[in-house]
């Protein structure tokens, strides 16, 4: 798979014969639907956004669900030929649909063109369906629409996986993507609080846009150079220390080490309980031991 970041105007011409076009933000069983079929019209091509348009045009915080290089991780395990990453900027936000979607005729010639429900592009998104469909017939391509994928009666959208991680609900998101929500960053440097009552813990830098799941205590692990470890990890503030800013945590268990400067990966696997706070830090100290027994109690003392 050949990655590009480009913007529209700079960006090459190729011949592809399948082509989408989105957000393609959480890549959640919808979004990978999209890519299955891709993969069946080669040369393939996926175009996407960087930064996400939301974030460009609404200053969005805590919002972003994959960012570009964990897009091109879940993505490269697919056959997809080319992973377009183009520059969201101001000439991209007022362009108007019907000559985006011409660029994007003249340049890779598409037969093939795959959207999911509800699409919309160009200018205030004022680009639709139907407008897609309009094109398509007029340029003798092929649109291939999808339907919404479903958990249950429930449709599957990047809006509802950020309304589950807000609620806490893991397990309901590993269901709408096929895999458990992960955070990735460098271990920075902490209070060094927890070390001082027998639980030292490692902080992670995330990106502001990144979304945090619900504030809370979290059962998890932790991946560093492919070993993976059981882990608690804390999201939000600490109430007890009087900490304002947003933190993401973790108690790794059965691990001795200095961690400072690595790049990590934080999974959450089931939410445990809400942020308390507490007035003596031997009150903490009770139920960090009670939230590492819960855990232990769930895994068996397995680090898999």
């Amino acid at each position: 798979m050949k990655v590009i970041f480009t913007s529209l105007k700079d960006i090459e011409k190729c011949r592809v014969r399948s082509i989408s076009v989105g957000s393609f933000d959480g890549l959640h069983k919808g979004h990978i639907r999209i890519i299955e079929e891709l993969e069946r019209e080669k040369p393939s091509m996926l175009i996407t956004f960087s930064p996400h348009p939301r974030v460009f045009i609404e200053g969005k915080k805590d919002f972003v669900l994959t960012d570009e290089n964990e897009k091109i991780c879940i993505i490269k395990e697919f056959d997809i030929d080319f992973l377009v990453f183009l520059k969201f900027d101001e000439n991209l936000r007022n362009l108007p649909y019907g000559k985006f979607l011409r660029i994007i005729n003249n340049k890779f010639k598409p037969c093939v063109w795959v959207a999911g429900p509800d699409h919309t592009f160009g200018k205030r998104a004022q680009g639709n369906t139907p407008s897609l469909w309009k094109f398509c017939i007029q340029n003798n391509i092929i649109l291939v629409l999808l339907p919404y994928e479903k958990e249950g009666n429930r449709k599957i959208s990047s809006s509802s996986l950020r309304r589950a991680l807000k609620k806490g609900k893991m397990e309901e998101f590993k269901k709408f993507t096929g895999r458990f929500y992960e955070l990735k960053g460098k271990v920075a440097c902490g209070k060094r609080i927890g070390r001082k009552i027998g639980f030292p813990t490692v902080n992670i830098e995330v990106p502001e846009v990144k979304i945090l799941p619900r504030k809370g205590v979290y059962m998890g692990e932790l991946n560093l150079e492919n070993k993976t470890y059981i882990s608690a990890i804390n999201v939000g503030k600490s109430p007890t220390l009087g900490g304002s800013e947003r933190i993401i945590e973790a108690y790794i268990l059965d691990f001795d080490g200095d961690l400072y400067g690595e790049e990590i990966k934080i999974k959450f696997k089931k939410f445990l309980r809400e942020s308390k706070r507490f007035k003596k830090i031997q009150s903490l100290k009770m139920q960090i031991e009670e939230d590492v027994r819960k855990i232990k109690e769930v895994t068996h003392g397995k680090n898999s």
